[in-house]
């Protein structure tokens, strides 16, 4: 687990990577608070309105998460509509991340670790070839994972047919 100064230099050393890559990003305390949250280890709820930033968030945390634990780092992306996975692919890519898409991807080189962000819908993540995947403790997904985000989790209804309410 990082402390505060290792998370803010870690969190910088990101940044100064994204401006040397001519991506030059502005991160907003609402941003901020998420990464560093999951960093060190906790549970998290994000809403944030459309078009803040939240893809920029999960995508920040792989570098930031691989800046101050020395080892690869990578996260799973639950999102149904295919036009945002489609996008944040290729904002992920120019970002220096390698993505898949489960849809297209061998569960072979997900489990493998060949992927930094994973996107998927809920019912490819539900398939029985990828939960033995995750569930293998000695696989790079597995022991890499940083985090599994759920977007746009107010189309959860119609995955599922039921509404949850998250407290």
């Amino acid at each position: 687990m990082a402390d505060s100064l290792t998370f803010d230099a870690g969190l910088e050393e990101s940044l100064l990577f994204l401006s040397e890559l001519g991506m030059s990003r502005q991160l907003h305390h609402e941003q901020k608070e998420p990464i560093s949250t999951l960093v060190h280890g906790s549970n998290l709820l994000a809403v944030l309105s459309t078009g803040f930033g939240k893809s920029f968030t999960f995508q920040l945390l792989i570098r930031v998460q691989e800046i101050l634990s020395s080892k690869p780092a990578c996260a799973i992306v639950v999102c149904p509509l295919k036009s945002i996975v489609q996008d944040q692919l290729i904002q992920a890519s120019s970002m220096g991340l390698s993505t898949t898409s489960l849809a297209s991807a061998r569960i072979g080189d997900v489990e493998n670790g060949k992927y930094q962000l994973i996107f998927a819908s809920a019912e490819e993540i539900l398939t029985n070839p990828f939960l033995s995947s995750l569930k293998k403790s000695s696989s790079p997904l597995h022991e890499n994972l940083a985090a599994i985000i759920v977007d746009e989790s107010h189309t959860v209804e119609t995955w599922t047919g039921q509404r949850f309410v998250l407290v």
